[in-house]
């Protein structure tokens, strides 16, 4: 009887697992580019490396507050029942004056919703992997049963408790000589020639396929923002931001690829017209791919890279009369390096094709889960 229960709650096991890697390999399918479009807090730190500017960033949404306070949990329950509180995001940001760290020059409020999400986790069909986990524990307890059978009676409980462990201890490593020889020849019976380590981790790369699938949904957010100038009294500029980002890959031996639109309707304050104006309109579209170039063990991403266009359309300016300048144009580069685990450092760098010239850019920032 006590070797039936043993069974049984190594099934359950088994099925505590799955639950757990798809957790796990969610979490690590997020990269930087998405969290810094929506995530539920951000906080980061930039400077110009060509210029004077630089500012403090802050992003949150209200779920990723709450949890923080302890108002909220970050468990399935609580994450399932609070959609739109987990893609609604606030954004602030504040710029510090030219050669000061304490006096503020301005700042600048918006939000982003989430019009479109597909990448989230609460959209995963578990049961569309279920059977593969089903089948593994299956053909996995009959192994055991035919292992443990084969020993002397008084000692089978404790084989079966050995096996167990062996197992589990190969679910971290992935080494065979983790397992017992004898109950290897025993599954290999069973799975009519295949590789071993192949079945026993083919749960592992089901719920990476489904990871993968889940995280290349498409992510569709619109966001208005307002600029104002803490010294003048004014606002600065309001713009109108839509971002468009799609996984290109599914095939969890490359490593992740997103396409990534945006365009921004920006109407800013002409510097060459006196008093309060906003009649500076300009459209900016860009257009990129962020690549994962390196991930650790557990495929985190730990250094990516986007280079994307930059094309900006004046609708309406002062400068636009003057200089007949109406389309520029750039190309731009950001290289993103994991400093630790919440913790990344972007570099961006613009070269401006109509005043030949780089623009480096530099930022620091923290992405609580």
């Amino acid at each position: 009887m006590k070797r039936y229960i043993i069974i049984l709650l190594m099934f359950c096991s088994q099925l505590a697992k799955a639950q757990q890697q798809i957790l796990d390999t969610l979490n690590n399918e997020k990269t930087a580019n998405k969290s810094e479009t929506l995530s539920n807090l951000y906080l980061a730190i930039s400077s110009s490396v060509t210029q004077t500017d630089g500012g403090i960033n802050f992003k949150a949404t209200p779920f990723g507050i709450m949890v923080a306070l302890k108002r909220l949990s970050d468990s399935d329950r609580d994450y399932l029942n609070h959609q739109f509180l987990r893609n609604f995001q606030i954004n602030s940001s504040i710029k510090p004056k030219e050669n000061s760290l304490f006096s503020f020059g301005s700042g600048s409020f918006g939000f982003t919703l989430s019009v479109i999400n597909k990448s989230d986790k609460a959209l995963t069909n578990y049961f569309s992997i279920i059977n593969t986990f089903s089948d593994i524990t299956t053909v996995l307890n009959t192994a055991i049963q035919s292992f443990i059978n084969k020993k002397p009676a008084a000692n089978q409980t404790a084989e079966l408790i050995k096996i167990q462990t062996q197992i589990l201890k190969f679910n971290n490593t992935q080494k065979l000589s983790d397992l017992d020889p004898s109950f290897i020849a025993e599954l290999g019976v069973l799975i009519n020639g295949k590789k071993v380590d192949d079945f026993l981790l083919a749960d592992q790369q089901a719920v990476k396929a489904l990871m993968r699938r889940v995280s290349n949904g498409t992510l569709l957010t619109l966001s208005p923002e307002i600029n104002y100038d803490l010294n003048l009294k004014m606002t600065n500029s309001i713009s109108y931001k839509v971002d468009w980002q799609k996984g290109l890959d599914n095939n969890v031996k490359n490593n992740p690829i997103h396409l990534q639109l945006s365009s921004s309707l920006k109407t800013a304050r002409d510097s060459l017209k006196l008093g309060k104006n906003l009649d500076d309109v300009s459209l900016i579209n860009t257009i990129g791919c962020n690549f994962v170039l390196r991930e650790d063990k557990s495929q985190k991403s730990i250094l990516e890279l986007k280079p994307f266009v930059e094309y900006t359309h004046l609708l309406n300016s002062k400068e636009r009369e003057l200089d007949k300048k109406i389309n520029t144009y750039k190309a731009n580069l950001t290289l993103r390096l994991r400093l630790g685990e919440n913790t990344w450092l972007p570099l961006t760098v613009k070269y401006d094709f109509e005043k030949p010239k780089l623009l480096g850019f530099l930022t620091i920032f923290w992405n609580v889960k």
